[in-house]
């Protein structure tokens, strides 16, 4: 569940998947109204996730209100570098 709301937050900031702007645009005002709504979806998929939702949905709604781009994903570079450490 963790990744569905990764995906939300991705499309919320425009970040997503779909690449065709008028597409994105509408992806990304989808995703802003999952998050301002809080339905009782939203709220499943984050205690799920072990979140909580009214932090979550705060959180993601500020950070996109201020305009700042999605911070790139550090996940790979964390694999790579436990699997080097074993070897060495």
């Amino acid at each position: 569940m963790l990744a569905t709301i990764a995906n939300a937050v991705a499309d919320a900031l425009g970040n997503g998947a779909v690449n065709r702007p008028v597409e994105r645009d509408k992806v990304r005002r989808e995703a802003l109204a999952w998050f301002r709504a809080g339905s009782p979806d939203f709220q499943t998929v984050c205690h799920l996730a072990g979140l909580d939702p009214l932090n979550t949905r705060r959180a993601v709604l500020r950070y996109a209100a201020s305009g700042k781009p999605m911070p790139a994903s550090r996940r790979s570079n964390r694999s790579t570098n436990r699997t080097e450490r074993k070897a060495a």
